[in-house]
């Protein structure tokens, strides 16, 4: 499999990883789509999977995202916050954790939706988003057995 230069670029740093492989998964379901030479893509929030040379597999959810794969290689321009995540065999302490969190999360955005929908004035749309995009995290932490990396996204 051919070396691919993958770059990850924030506002505040960059980094550069030598890869095999970058697929992309929109909607938390178990099906990848791999990225393509001469693509384009932008995301509001994107789970991704990247296949390093040593065969490991490492995670990231990026806020803002904006993907070019050119002339091998891959830049990844992101906004705000870079996770982290290496998947694990088993579900630990964090994972059984995070599920409980999700659960909570999901229950609260029932009942804003339900508020929003009654018109309730005091319902923070701000909330909801932020509840949506934690909903997103934590679901993907728990659907694909994912441990928080330590090293940042710029290592």
């Amino acid at each position: 499999m051919n070396k691919i230069k993958c770059i990850l670029a924030s506002q505040n740093s960059q980094s550069t990883l030598y890869i095999s492989n970058l697929a992309l998964n929109i909607n938390l379901q178990d099906k990848w789509d791999n990225i393509k030479s001469n693509s384009v893509g932008s995301f509001n929030k994107v789970f991704i999977k990247i296949k390093l040379e040593d065969d490991n597999n490492i995670y990231y959810i990026l806020d803002n995202a904006f993907i070019t794969y050119l002339n091998d290689e891959i830049k990844i321009s992101y906004r705000g916050a870079c996770r982290k995540y290496r998947q694990v065999a088993k579900t630990n302490e964090f994972i059984i954790q995070t599920e409980k969190l999700l659960r909570q999360q999901e229950e609260r955005l029932k009942y804003l939706n339900a508020c929003e929908q009654l018109n309730v004035s005091n319902i923070d749309k701000i909330e909801i988003y932020k509840l949506r995009n934690e909903i997103f995290i934590n679901k993907a932490i728990v659907l694909f057995n994912l441990n928080k990396e330590e090293t940042s996204c710029e290592k």
